[in-house]
C-alpha cells in the first residue's frame, strides 16, 4: 500500500504536496556540540535526577517536555480528536500518553529522506521542536 496521502484518499493530483509543517526532534547533543566547553554552561544542558534525563535552561530544570530524549515518543496524529473539539473530554496529557519507540526518520536526514520520497512528497519545511521551546 502506498504511504501517498492524495493516493490514500483517492485523489489524482499533477503535482507532488508539499509537507510546510514537518517537524524533526534535535540530537542529545544539538546544544552543544559546537559550543566551546567554557560556554557549554550558557546553552541548554542535561542533567540526569532521579534516574530521569531533564534539559538545564539557565540553570533550572525544564518540564517543558515530559521526555527530552524522545524516545519513546507521542504516536503522530495523537492529538487528533483534541483539535477536532475533543468530543471525549481528555487532555491533552492523556492523548499523548501511547507512546511508541522513536523511528529512524525522526532524527536520521538519510532515513528522513526516504519516508519523504515513500510519501510522494516534494519537499518539506522542516522546523525544529525544542528549537522553538527554548
Amino acid at each position: 500500500m502506498s504511504r501517498d496521502p492524495a493516493l490514500e484518499l483517492g485523489l489524482q493530483l499533477d503535482y507532488r504536496p508539499f509537507d510546510a509543517d514537518n517537524h524533526y526532534y534535535e540530537a542529545l547533543d544539538a546544544f552543544t556540540r559546537h559550543v566551546p566547553k567554557e560556554m557549554q554552561h550558557r546553552v541548554v544542558q542535561w542533567v540526569e535526577l532521579d534516574g530521569r534525563k531533564y534539559h538545564l535552561v539557565g540553570g533550572r530544570i525544564s518540564h517543558a517536555v515530559v521526555n527530552p530524549t524522545w524516545n519513546p515518543i507521542a504516536r503522530p496524529g495523537a492529538l487528533n480528536a483534541f483539535f477536532k473539539g475533543n468530543p471525549e473530554g481528555k487532555s491533552p496529557m492523556e492523548m499523548l500518553k501511547e507512546r511508541e519507540p522513536l523511528p529512524d526518520h525522526y532524527m536520521s536526514n538519510e532515513a528522513r529522506v526516504k519516508v519523504i520520497d515513500e510519501q510522494g512528497l516534494s519537499g518539506v519545511w522542516l522546523f525544529p521542536t525544542l528549537g522553538v521551546l527554548y
